[in-house]
């Protein structure tokens, strides 16, 4: 996952991004949010996309369990 991220910034250089649409669910150890996203960055230009993340509660903290995304633009 951190070679993906790596990749992507590479790619698209400094950016910020902001979400919008987030939503936080939750059931025993899990955590799920879903959102969009729009990034600006400095080679790229704009990029929008969505997520979901999956967290999972490991002992007194949740670690990232599955991270999927997708670039719409």
């Amino acid at each position: 996952m951190k070679a993906e991220f790596i990749k992507f910034a590479e790619f698209t250089g400094k950016s910020t991004s902001t979400f919008s649409n987030a939503k936080y669910e939750g059931t025993g150890d899990y955590l799920i949010i879903t959102a969009d996203f729009t990034s600006e960055t400095e080679k790229a230009g704009t990029v929008k996309g969505k997520f979901v993340q999956i967290w999972k509660k490991e002992g007194d903290r949740h670690l990232i369990y599955h991270d999927e995304y997708e670039v719409l633009a």
